[in-house]
């Protein structure tokens, strides 16, 4: 396996407006049964917004929608339909989402879910799209375990963050035998179940994990002010706003990838150690759109299966320029982020904005969720380039 090594997040273009840096989706909230789940997706929407992502939108159960926006007015919400006990009406929750996917930039799944049988044909819907990357957290993780052949339904481009129980779960639904907590061994099963499901995967704990099954990077910041309720959702909205805004600014190539050319051409990028893919997380598949009437070319091909793990594509055709390129050992500082980079820069962004708080507060323990997310933007900003 590859050491993957911490980047630079771009300045943010002057110019910009909240279409430039992206819209997230937030799909969480559950009041079924007993239990009210309402906190997760708002501080998963807040952190979104905390990370410079230019709009935050929720999906929630129906009866929660207005004391959501009570609790974060710069949201929207959108209210998912409930039956007499509460749980999601799974249709037309499915309904919803493909009428929203298209006006988002990255979704955000599982926060305060539930952990209902409702919930898995919206948590499918959301991996079997390819046009938007996806970080499944929380409950949605769970609901991937009572997925059958989760591996051939998955097409989104997908990060996945379970803590150690969550990670136990679903490496036992897939069959994997990994060990989630000896650090010895973290990086390996962490790797094992990237490779398994084509995605990546953020591990996480003390020494949080990323991978993409080939590259691997471990965190090394962090505090244990951290080991507190919601600083998961934290996390995962911190990732759908990075994600969000890194396939938004398509323009801005220190951000995100170029567009691919025609078939058979080369996008542009050039081409390093490490494979870069030349397509954007919205490149059409056949799945998405059955009425194209060409057949990919192979370095289409490799795009797409490159962007789902969040790797640098390899080119089929490279120029003298590109070459040359190629034959350097390191990355270079101008070349576009992955959507590896960009989960490390999460996880690094995260952990730092816990040591902050730590230092601001003279704490070891205490810290709330939402005092975390309003640390992100400092934090954020020790990272840029």
């Amino acid at each position: 396996m590859t050491q993957a090594s911490l980047r630079k997040l771009p300045q943010r273009p002057a110019d910009g407006h909240k279409g430039t840096f992206g819209t997230v989706l937030v799909i969480g909230g559950s009041c079924a049964g007993e239990e009210r789940m309402l906190g997760a997706p708002v501080l998963a929407a807040r952190s979104a917004l905390r990370s410079g992502a230019g709009l935050a939108r929720t999906m929630l159960p129906q009866p929660m929608a207005l004391a959501a926006l009570s609790c974060l007015p710069s949201m929207t919400a959108l209210a998912m339909p409930v039956d007499g006990r509460g749980e999601l009406i799974a249709h037309e929750c499915v309904a919803i989402l493909d009428a929203t996917i298209a006006s988002a930039d990255a979704i955000v799944i599982g926060p305060g879910l539930g952990n209902h049988a409702s919930i898995e044909p919206l948590v499918l819907r959301a991996l079997q799209q390819s046009r938007v990357p996806v970080v499944v957290d929380a409950d949605a993780l769970n609901a991937l375990t009572r997925i059958p052949d989760l591996s051939r339904d998955l097409k989104a481009s997908c990060v996945l963050t379970p803590h150690p129980g969550e990670f136990r779960r679903l490496a036992d639904a897939l069959n994997l035998d990994a060990d989630p907590i000896d650090p010895a061994r973290r990086a390996a099963a962490a790797e094992a179940l990237a490779q398994r499901l084509g995605c990546i995967v953020a591990l996480k704990g003390a020494g949080t994990v990323v991978t993409n099954g080939h590259d691997t990077w471990t965190c090394t910041s962090g505090h244990p002010c951290l080991a507190t309720g919601g600083t998961g959702d934290v996390l995962a909205g911190l990732l759908g706003g990075l994600l969000a805004q890194w396939r938004a600014q398509s323009q801005h190539t220190t951000f995100t990838p170029r567009r691919a050319t025609q078939p058979g051409g080369t996008s542009g990028a050039p081409s390093q150690h490490r494979t870069q893919h030349a397509s954007t997380p919205s490149s059409p598949t056949h799945a998405d759109e059955p009425h194209l009437e060409r057949v990919m070319s192979t370095s289409e091909l490799m795009a797409l299966a490159a962007q789902r793990l969040g790797k640098r594509a390899p080119q089929t055709e490279t120029s003298s320029a590109d070459t040359a390129a190629s034959t350097s050992s390191h990355t270079s500082p101008d070349a576009p982020l992955t959507m590896l980079e960009v989960a490390i820069l999460a996880v690094e962004a995260h952990a730092r904005a816990g040591e902050r708080w730590s230092k601001q507060h003279g704490a070891r323990a205490g810290l709330l969720a939402e005092e975390l997310a309003d640390t992100l933007p400092d934090a954020l900003e020790t990272l840029r380039a």
